[in-house]
This record gives structure tokens, C-alpha cells and sequence, in this order.
């Protein structure tokens, strides 16, 4: 009997050194993996280079979708489901614990559900802002080439703006026309 336990023993110890043997295989191979992937697949360069899986997964990998709205809209209602039905199990002990449970702890996790999805808001929003200037620029720069020389045009007095120009309510940037947000605060221009 002790012979059978010891070779169980054993046998078991081989199969966790072979575990970590093979962990440190695999974390070896994910880094070089990870940085030959970084450096070839990821690289700024290649932005619309990819269609259909590939393409996903470059935008994937690089974070421009985020997943983690949908996980935590899931985990929401789950927890809120979880905490109403967990409260009626306290009705035999304290009604005043029920009520507390079903109203504070939903209010709770609903507070803290909504920093985080603010969080998130206020990322989208600045990704939203930061492409669109970014569209603005290019644009700009595109018909700033193909306009006439900067010395032949004539000066105007800032504080009489042009017609073909707008200017921002929030900071009182002159834009162009052509121009939706501001260069200055990123407000959008109306």
C-alpha cells in the first residue's frame, strides 16, 4: 500500500515538473511570439492594410474596439439579478435588511456600473475627437496644397473675421468654413 502511494505520489510530481516545463516553453515562445507579432502584423503601417479576419484582429489587437462595455452591461444585470434574489432570502431574518439589500445594494452597483461606463464614454468621446481632428488636419492639409502661396493671400484683421470663416463659441478660435470642430478646444462648430 505505501509503494502504490508513493509511485502515485511520484508520478504526480513528474507530471508537475513536466507543467512546468512546458510553462516555461510556452512563456518563452509567447514573448518572442508577442514581439515578432508587435513588429511585423501591429505596426502602424499596416492600418487598412488587412480585410476581413485579418483585419478585425488588427483592430482587435491594437484596442480600437473595445469588448469590455458588453462584458460589463452582462455582468450588470447579472449581479443585479443576483443581489434582488439574494435579498428575499434575508425576508425571514430582517425585512429591514431585505429592503436595505434590494434598494442600497442595486443603487451601489449600479453607481459603480455607471463610473465605469463613464469611463469608457469619455474614451470614445476623445477617440471620436482625436480621429475627427486628425480627418480635419488631412483635409486641411490637402487643400492647404493646393490652394495658392501663403505670401499672395491677403492678411485679415482677426477680430474681423472673414465670411467663409466660424468661430468657436467656447474659446473664440476663427476656424474655416469648412472646418466642424475646433482646433484649439475641439468643440464642435456650429
Amino acid at each position: 500500500m505505501y509503494d502504490n502511494y508513493y509511485n502515485y505520489g511520484g508520478a504526480g510530481m513528474g507530471r508537475l515538473a513536466d507543467m512546468g516545463v512546458w510553462g516555461a516553453i510556452a512563456f518563452v515562445i509567447a514573448v518572442i511570439g508577442g514581439i515578432v507579432l508587435y513588429c511585423t502584423f501591429l505596426r502602424k503601417g499596416n492600418r487598412g492594410q488587412f480585410k476581413g479576419f485579418a483585419g478585425w484582429l488588427y483592430e482587435f489587437l491594437h484596442f480600437r474596439k473595445m469588448t469590455i462595455e458588453v462584458v460589463l452591461k452582462i455582468t450588470y444585470l447579472i449581479l443585479a439579478i443576483f443581489i434582488t434574489l439574494g435579498s428575499f432570502g434575508l425576508i425571514p431574518t430582517s425585512f429591514a435588511a431585505f429592503i436595505g439589500m434590494l434598494i442600497i445594494g442595486n443603487l451601489v452597483l449600479r453607481i459603480l456600473y455607471e463610473l465605469s461606463m463613464i469611463t469608457i464614454q469619455i474614451w470614445r468621446n476623445t477617440k471620436d475627437i482625436n480621429n475627427r481632428l486628425h480627418d480635419n488636419k488631412s483635409n486641411g492639409a490637402s487643400a492647404a496644397d493646393s490652394a495658392a502661396p501663403a505670401a499672395q493671400a491677403p492678411v485679415q484683421d482677426a477680430a474681423v473675421p472673414a465670411p467663409e470663416t466660424k468661430i468657436c463659441k467656447n474659446c473664440g478660435y476663427v476656424a474655416e468654413a469648412d472646418e466642424k470642430f475646433c482646433r484649439r478646444c475641439g468643440s464642435p462648430l456650429v
